[in-house]
Protein backbone atom coordinates (compact mmCIF):
# COMPACT_ATOMS: atom_id res chain seq x y z
CA UNK A 1 0.00 0.00 0.00
CA UNK A 2 1.45 3.37 -1.01
CA UNK A 3 1.67 6.30 1.42
CA UNK A 4 -1.08 8.12 -0.49
CA UNK A 5 -3.35 5.10 -0.21
CA UNK A 6 -2.61 5.00 3.52
CA UNK A 7 -3.59 8.62 4.17
CA UNK A 8 -6.72 8.22 2.05
CA UNK A 9 -7.64 5.16 4.07
CA UNK A 10 -7.08 7.07 7.32
CA UNK A 11 -9.31 9.87 6.06
CA UNK A 12 -12.10 7.40 5.27
CA UNK A 13 -12.32 6.10 8.83
CA UNK A 14 -14.91 7.89 10.92
CA UNK A 15 -13.49 7.07 14.34
CA UNK A 16 -10.11 7.44 16.02
CA UNK A 17 -10.32 3.83 17.17
CA UNK A 18 -10.55 2.61 13.58
CA UNK A 19 -7.65 4.85 12.56
CA UNK A 20 -5.48 3.50 15.35
CA UNK A 21 -6.37 -0.07 14.49
CA UNK A 22 -5.30 0.58 10.90
CA UNK A 23 -2.05 2.30 11.95
CA UNK A 24 -1.12 -0.62 14.16
CA UNK A 25 -1.07 -2.87 11.08
CA UNK A 26 1.37 -0.74 9.04
CA UNK A 27 4.80 -2.44 9.07
CA UNK A 28 7.61 -0.60 10.82
CA UNK A 29 9.70 -0.67 7.63
CA UNK A 30 6.98 0.93 5.52
CA UNK A 31 8.19 4.01 3.62
CA UNK A 32 5.10 5.77 4.96
CA UNK A 33 6.70 6.25 8.38
CA UNK A 34 10.05 7.43 6.98
CA UNK A 35 8.60 9.90 4.50
CA UNK A 36 5.84 11.18 6.79
CA UNK A 37 8.43 11.80 9.50
CA UNK A 38 10.30 14.21 7.23
CA UNK A 39 7.15 15.85 5.93
CA UNK A 40 5.88 16.49 9.46
CA UNK A 41 9.16 17.63 11.03
CA UNK A 42 8.64 21.30 10.24
CA UNK A 43 11.57 22.55 12.30
CA UNK A 44 14.23 20.13 11.10
CA UNK A 45 15.45 21.62 7.81
CA UNK A 46 16.82 19.66 4.91
CA UNK A 47 20.54 20.25 4.34
CA UNK A 48 19.87 21.68 0.86
CA UNK A 49 17.70 24.64 -0.05
CA UNK A 50 15.61 24.36 -3.17
CA UNK A 51 12.63 25.89 -4.93
CA UNK A 52 9.81 23.59 -5.96
CA UNK A 53 8.88 23.95 -9.59
CA UNK A 54 5.68 23.05 -11.37
CA UNK A 55 5.32 19.35 -12.11
CA UNK A 56 6.14 18.45 -15.73
CA UNK A 57 5.63 15.25 -17.70
CA UNK A 58 7.62 14.20 -20.77
CA UNK A 59 5.05 11.76 -22.07
CA UNK A 60 7.08 8.70 -21.06
CA UNK A 61 6.09 8.26 -17.45
CA UNK A 62 7.38 5.48 -15.19
CA UNK A 63 4.97 5.84 -12.28
CA UNK A 64 6.26 2.75 -10.49
CA UNK A 65 9.73 4.20 -9.94
CA UNK A 66 8.56 7.37 -8.15
CA UNK A 67 8.63 5.92 -4.61
CA UNK A 68 12.22 4.76 -5.11
CA UNK A 69 13.26 8.22 -6.27
CA UNK A 70 11.78 9.92 -3.20
CA UNK A 71 13.53 7.46 -0.88
CA UNK A 72 16.79 8.10 -2.72
CA UNK A 73 16.37 11.86 -2.33
CA UNK A 74 15.64 11.76 1.39
CA UNK A 75 18.32 9.23 2.25
CA UNK A 76 20.84 10.90 -0.07
CA UNK A 77 20.39 14.25 1.63
CA UNK A 78 20.77 12.75 5.08
CA UNK A 79 23.88 10.65 4.43
CA UNK A 80 25.50 13.10 2.01
CA UNK A 81 25.58 10.73 -0.95
CA UNK A 82 23.30 13.05 -2.93
CA UNK A 83 25.33 16.13 -3.74
CA UNK A 84 23.62 19.50 -3.71
CA UNK A 85 24.31 19.98 -7.43
CA UNK A 86 22.43 16.76 -8.19
CA UNK A 87 19.58 17.46 -5.80
CA UNK A 88 17.55 19.61 -8.20
CA UNK A 89 17.86 16.98 -10.92
CA UNK A 90 16.60 14.31 -8.55
CA UNK A 91 13.56 16.40 -7.53
CA UNK A 92 12.82 17.04 -11.20
CA UNK A 93 13.10 13.31 -11.92
CA UNK A 94 10.61 12.63 -9.16
CA UNK A 95 8.13 15.19 -10.48
CA UNK A 96 8.33 13.59 -13.92
CA UNK A 97 7.67 10.09 -12.58
CA UNK A 98 4.98 10.86 -9.99
CA UNK A 99 1.28 10.65 -10.69
CA UNK A 100 -0.30 14.13 -10.46
CA UNK A 101 -2.47 13.22 -7.47
CA UNK A 102 0.48 11.64 -5.63
CA UNK A 103 2.69 14.61 -6.40
CA UNK A 104 0.14 17.06 -5.03
CA UNK A 105 -0.95 15.09 -1.96
CA UNK A 106 2.28 13.36 -0.95
CA UNK A 107 5.60 13.99 -2.70
CA UNK A 108 5.50 17.78 -2.81
CA UNK A 109 4.19 18.18 0.80
CA UNK A 110 6.92 15.84 2.07
CA UNK A 111 9.67 17.74 0.23
CA UNK A 112 8.37 21.15 1.33
CA UNK A 113 7.66 19.94 4.88
CA UNK A 114 4.02 20.95 4.61
CA UNK A 115 2.51 17.50 4.98
CA UNK A 116 -0.81 17.26 6.79
CA UNK A 117 -2.24 13.92 7.85
CA UNK A 118 -5.84 13.11 8.88
CA UNK A 119 -4.43 12.24 12.33
CA UNK A 120 -2.62 14.30 14.96
CA UNK A 121 1.12 14.14 15.49
CA UNK A 122 0.45 12.55 18.87
CA UNK A 123 -1.39 9.65 17.22
CA UNK A 124 1.33 9.38 14.59
CA UNK A 125 4.00 9.12 17.29
CA UNK A 126 2.01 6.47 19.12
CA UNK A 127 2.45 4.00 16.25
CA UNK A 128 5.55 5.22 14.38
CA UNK A 129 8.91 3.51 14.99
CA UNK A 130 10.68 5.29 17.82
CA UNK A 131 13.42 6.82 15.65
CA UNK A 132 10.82 8.23 13.24
CA UNK A 133 8.57 9.96 15.74
CA UNK A 134 7.90 13.64 15.09
CA UNK A 135 9.34 16.09 17.62
CA UNK A 136 6.60 17.57 19.76
CA UNK A 137 5.73 21.17 18.98
CA UNK A 138 8.15 23.19 21.13
CA UNK A 139 5.64 25.39 22.92
CA UNK A 140 6.43 25.95 26.59
CA UNK A 141 3.37 27.03 28.54
CA UNK A 142 4.42 29.01 31.59
CA UNK A 143 3.55 26.75 34.50
CA UNK A 144 1.51 28.60 37.15
CA UNK A 145 3.08 28.37 40.60
CA UNK A 146 1.62 29.13 43.99
CA UNK A 147 4.82 29.85 45.91
CA UNK A 148 5.07 33.58 45.39
CA UNK A 149 8.48 33.57 47.07
CA UNK A 150 9.81 31.91 43.91
CA UNK A 151 9.37 35.17 42.04
CA UNK A 152 12.45 37.41 41.71
CA UNK A 153 12.60 40.93 43.11
CA UNK A 154 12.08 42.50 39.68
CA UNK A 155 9.41 41.22 37.32
CA UNK A 156 6.82 42.42 34.84
CA UNK A 157 3.05 42.14 34.88
CA UNK A 158 1.04 41.94 31.67
CA UNK A 159 -2.64 41.21 30.91
CA UNK A 160 -3.87 37.62 30.94
CA UNK A 161 -5.41 37.05 27.52
CA UNK A 162 -8.43 34.75 27.60
CA UNK A 163 -11.57 34.22 25.58
CA UNK A 164 -11.86 33.75 21.82
CA UNK A 165 -8.19 34.21 21.08
CA UNK A 166 -5.90 31.91 19.13
CA UNK A 167 -2.36 31.57 20.45
CA UNK A 168 -0.11 31.90 17.38
CA UNK A 169 3.62 31.39 16.83
CA UNK A 170 5.25 33.02 13.81
CA UNK A 171 8.55 31.40 12.86
CA UNK A 172 11.07 33.21 10.69
CA UNK A 173 13.24 30.23 9.89
CA UNK A 174 15.12 29.08 6.80
CA UNK A 175 14.24 32.35 5.00
CA UNK A 176 10.49 31.93 5.25
CA UNK A 177 7.70 32.89 7.63
CA UNK A 178 5.37 30.17 8.86
CA UNK A 179 2.74 30.33 11.57
CA UNK A 180 1.49 27.62 13.92
CA UNK A 181 -1.18 27.20 16.54
CA UNK A 182 -0.13 26.17 20.03
CA UNK A 183 -0.90 22.49 19.30
CA UNK A 184 1.52 22.47 16.36
CA UNK A 185 -1.08 22.78 13.61
CA UNK A 186 0.15 24.98 10.79
CA UNK A 187 -2.03 28.05 10.53
CA UNK A 188 -2.30 30.22 7.44
CA UNK A 189 -5.46 32.27 7.93
CA UNK A 190 -3.72 35.56 8.65
CA UNK A 191 -2.44 37.17 5.47
CA UNK A 192 -1.26 40.64 6.45
CA UNK A 193 1.47 41.00 3.83
CA UNK A 194 3.03 43.99 5.56
CA UNK A 195 3.52 41.99 8.76
CA UNK A 196 5.21 39.17 6.86
CA UNK A 197 7.30 41.60 4.80
CA UNK A 198 8.43 43.29 8.01
CA UNK A 199 9.60 39.99 9.45
CA UNK A 200 11.58 39.24 6.30
CA UNK A 201 13.00 42.74 5.68
CA UNK A 202 16.56 43.17 6.82
CA UNK A 203 16.56 39.76 8.48
CA UNK A 204 18.89 37.79 6.26
CA UNK A 205 20.01 34.66 8.09
CA UNK A 206 17.80 35.68 11.04
CA UNK A 207 15.99 33.00 12.94
CA UNK A 208 13.37 33.94 15.50
CA UNK A 209 9.85 33.17 16.66
CA UNK A 210 7.20 35.69 17.69
CA UNK A 211 4.45 34.65 20.07
CA UNK A 212 1.10 36.40 20.03
CA UNK A 213 -2.65 36.13 20.41
CA UNK A 214 -5.15 36.85 17.67
CA UNK A 215 -8.85 37.62 17.80
CA UNK A 216 -10.50 38.07 14.42
CA UNK A 217 -8.06 40.52 12.78
CA UNK A 218 -6.36 41.95 15.88
CA UNK A 219 -2.99 40.69 17.08
CA UNK A 220 -1.31 41.21 20.45
CA UNK A 221 2.41 40.35 20.39
CA UNK A 222 3.64 38.91 23.69
CA UNK A 223 7.16 37.53 23.17
CA UNK A 224 10.02 37.13 20.71
CA UNK A 225 12.64 34.40 20.91
CA UNK A 226 15.63 33.03 19.09
CA UNK A 227 14.39 29.97 17.20
CA UNK A 228 17.45 27.85 17.91
CA UNK A 229 17.22 28.42 21.65
CA UNK A 230 13.44 28.06 21.58
CA UNK A 231 13.63 24.67 19.90
CA UNK A 232 16.49 23.46 22.07
CA UNK A 233 15.85 24.20 25.72
CA UNK A 234 13.58 27.22 25.85
CA UNK A 235 16.26 29.65 26.98
CA UNK A 236 16.53 33.12 25.55
CA UNK A 237 19.72 35.21 25.68
CA UNK A 238 17.71 38.45 25.92
CA UNK A 239 16.04 39.59 29.16
CA UNK A 240 12.31 40.19 28.94
CA UNK A 241 12.49 44.00 28.92
CA UNK A 242 14.62 43.92 25.75
CA UNK A 243 12.16 41.53 24.13
CA UNK A 244 9.32 43.91 24.98
CA UNK A 245 11.30 46.71 23.32
CA UNK A 246 11.76 44.62 20.18
CA UNK A 247 8.01 44.01 20.01
CA UNK A 248 7.34 47.71 20.53
CA UNK A 249 9.60 48.38 17.55
CA UNK A 250 7.40 46.13 15.41
CA UNK A 251 4.31 47.94 16.65
CA UNK A 252 5.79 51.35 15.81
CA UNK A 253 6.61 50.27 12.28
CA UNK A 254 3.07 48.96 11.88
CA UNK A 255 1.68 52.29 13.10
CA UNK A 256 3.85 54.24 10.66
CA UNK A 257 2.29 52.19 7.88
CA UNK A 258 -1.17 52.87 9.34
CA UNK A 259 -1.68 49.27 10.43
CA UNK A 260 -3.52 49.68 13.72
CA UNK A 261 -4.44 46.10 14.58
CA UNK A 262 -1.00 44.79 15.61
CA UNK A 263 0.50 45.91 18.89
CA UNK A 264 2.80 44.87 21.71
CA UNK A 265 1.24 43.66 24.95
CA UNK A 266 1.00 46.20 27.74
CA UNK A 267 3.53 45.56 30.50
CA UNK A 268 4.18 47.02 33.94
CA UNK A 269 7.49 46.81 35.85
CA UNK A 270 6.99 45.59 39.42
CA UNK A 271 9.02 44.70 42.49
CA UNK A 272 8.30 41.88 44.87
CA UNK A 273 9.14 44.05 47.88
CA UNK A 274 6.78 46.80 46.68
CA UNK A 275 3.17 45.75 47.12
CA UNK A 276 2.12 49.13 45.75
CA UNK A 277 3.62 48.62 42.27
CA UNK A 278 2.09 45.16 41.98
CA UNK A 279 -1.28 46.35 43.29
CA UNK A 280 -1.39 49.33 40.93
CA UNK A 281 -0.35 47.27 37.91
CA UNK A 282 -2.95 44.61 38.63
CA UNK A 283 -5.69 47.17 39.16
CA UNK A 284 -4.85 48.95 35.90
CA UNK A 285 -5.10 45.66 34.00
CA UNK A 286 -8.43 44.79 35.63
CA UNK A 287 -9.83 48.27 34.90
CA UNK A 288 -9.09 47.67 31.23
CA UNK A 289 -11.43 44.70 31.22
CA UNK A 290 -9.00 41.78 31.52
CA UNK A 291 -9.81 38.85 33.81
CA UNK A 292 -6.34 38.50 35.28
CA UNK A 293 -2.63 39.05 34.79
CA UNK A 294 0.63 37.23 34.11
CA UNK A 295 3.72 37.88 36.22
CA UNK A 296 6.93 37.22 34.29
CA UNK A 297 10.61 37.07 35.14
CA UNK A 298 12.79 39.68 33.51
CA UNK A 299 15.73 37.29 33.45
CA UNK A 300 16.53 35.38 30.24
CA UNK A 301 14.64 32.17 29.84
CA UNK A 302 11.36 31.01 28.44
CA UNK A 303 10.23 27.73 29.86
CA UNK A 304 11.42 27.51 33.44
CA UNK A 305 8.67 26.71 35.94
CA UNK A 306 8.74 30.08 37.68
CA UNK A 307 9.06 32.15 34.51
CA UNK A 308 5.35 32.91 34.48
CA UNK A 309 2.88 33.14 37.30
CA UNK A 310 -0.71 33.24 36.07
CA UNK A 311 -2.99 35.38 38.26
CA UNK A 312 -6.57 34.51 37.32
CA UNK A 313 -9.01 35.24 40.15
CA UNK A 314 -11.98 32.90 39.74
CA UNK A 315 -13.02 31.99 43.30
CA UNK A 316 -16.20 33.80 44.22
CA UNK A 317 -16.80 35.06 47.77
CA UNK A 318 -19.43 37.24 49.41
CA UNK A 319 -18.04 39.65 51.99
CA UNK A 320 -19.61 42.07 54.43
CA UNK A 321 -18.03 45.53 54.47
CA UNK A 322 -16.51 46.24 57.90
CA UNK A 323 -14.20 49.18 57.21
CA UNK A 324 -13.48 51.82 54.60
CA UNK A 325 -9.85 52.98 54.54
CA UNK A 326 -9.41 56.49 53.15
CA UNK A 327 -6.62 57.26 50.74
CA UNK A 328 -3.83 59.56 51.92
CA UNK A 329 -3.84 63.13 50.70
CA UNK A 330 -0.58 62.74 48.78
CA UNK A 331 -1.83 59.83 46.65
CA UNK A 332 -3.80 59.86 43.41
CA UNK A 333 -6.79 58.42 45.26
CA UNK A 334 -7.01 61.40 47.64
CA UNK A 335 -10.63 62.27 48.32
CA UNK A 336 -11.75 58.68 48.01
CA UNK A 337 -11.40 55.30 49.67
CA UNK A 338 -8.29 53.25 48.97
CA UNK A 339 -9.40 49.92 50.45
CA UNK A 340 -12.70 48.29 51.20
CA UNK A 341 -12.28 45.83 54.07
CA UNK A 342 -14.68 42.93 54.34
CA UNK A 343 -15.16 39.75 56.32
CA UNK A 344 -16.32 36.41 55.00
CA UNK A 345 -15.80 32.65 55.05
CA UNK A 346 -14.01 30.27 52.67
CA UNK A 347 -14.12 26.54 53.33
CA UNK A 348 -15.39 27.24 56.87
CA UNK A 349 -12.39 29.49 57.53
CA UNK A 350 -13.33 32.99 58.65
CA UNK A 351 -11.23 35.89 57.42
CA UNK A 352 -11.11 39.66 57.09
CA UNK A 353 -9.35 41.09 54.08
CA UNK A 354 -8.76 44.45 52.34
CA UNK A 355 -9.79 44.74 48.69
CA UNK A 356 -8.28 47.31 46.35
CA UNK A 357 -8.94 46.27 42.74
CA UNK A 358 -12.22 46.61 40.91
CA UNK A 359 -13.04 50.17 41.94
CA UNK A 360 -12.95 53.12 39.54
CA UNK A 361 -12.00 56.63 40.68
CA UNK A 362 -15.69 57.58 40.69
CA UNK A 363 -16.50 54.51 42.82
CA UNK A 364 -13.91 55.54 45.39
CA UNK A 365 -15.27 59.07 45.64
CA UNK A 366 -18.89 57.91 45.90
CA UNK A 367 -18.15 55.33 48.59
CA UNK A 368 -16.33 57.92 50.70
CA UNK A 369 -19.17 60.43 50.36
CA UNK A 370 -21.82 57.82 51.20
CA UNK A 371 -19.80 55.66 53.59
CA UNK A 372 -22.75 54.96 55.90
CA UNK A 373 -24.60 53.37 52.97
CA UNK A 374 -21.70 50.98 52.31
CA UNK A 375 -20.63 49.93 55.81
CA UNK A 376 -22.31 46.63 56.66
CA UNK A 377 -23.26 46.08 53.02
CA UNK A 378 -22.44 42.84 51.21
CA UNK A 379 -20.31 42.75 48.07
CA UNK A 380 -19.10 40.02 45.70
CA UNK A 381 -15.41 39.38 45.16
CA UNK A 382 -13.33 37.19 42.84
CA UNK A 383 -9.92 36.11 44.14
CA UNK A 384 -7.24 33.43 43.98
CA UNK A 385 -8.29 32.19 47.43
CA UNK A 386 -6.73 32.78 50.83
CA UNK A 387 -3.01 33.34 51.24
CA UNK A 388 -0.81 32.13 54.11
CA UNK A 389 -1.59 35.36 55.96
CA UNK A 390 -5.32 34.59 55.95
CA UNK A 391 -6.16 37.36 53.47
CA UNK A 392 -7.52 37.13 49.94
CA UNK A 393 -4.95 36.88 47.15
CA UNK A 394 -5.54 39.36 44.28
CA UNK A 395 -9.17 40.09 45.18
CA UNK A 396 -11.40 42.06 42.78
CA UNK A 397 -14.69 43.69 43.73
CA UNK A 398 -17.27 42.64 41.16
CA UNK A 399 -20.48 44.20 42.51
CA UNK A 400 -22.32 45.42 45.58
CA UNK A 401 -25.47 43.78 46.76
Amino acid sequence: MTPLQIIRKLADYRSLTAQKRFLSKIPADSTFWFEAHHGLSHFTPYPYRFVMQEQKHTGQVDYESAPKVLTMILEGMLDGSLREMDFGKAVYALSVRARPDEWEAWYEPVLTKRLRLPITNEVFNEYAPEHLRVPAFPVIYGIPITEMQAMPQDFYMEPLITGDYERIFWFLHNDEVRSFLADGTEWDHFTNKLFYDLLMTGSEDASFVIEGFMEENSITLTDINDVTMFLADGRNPMPLNQRYQALEGIQQIMERHEVNNIWCTEYHPCRLDSAKTTREAFNTIIQQGYEGAVMRHNEPGYGRDATRVVVHPTKKSVLTCTKLLNAKDDTKYAGGVEYVVGKGTINRQKFESPVFSGLTFDDRMTILQERERYLGRKFEVLSCGLGPDGKLVFPIIKKWR
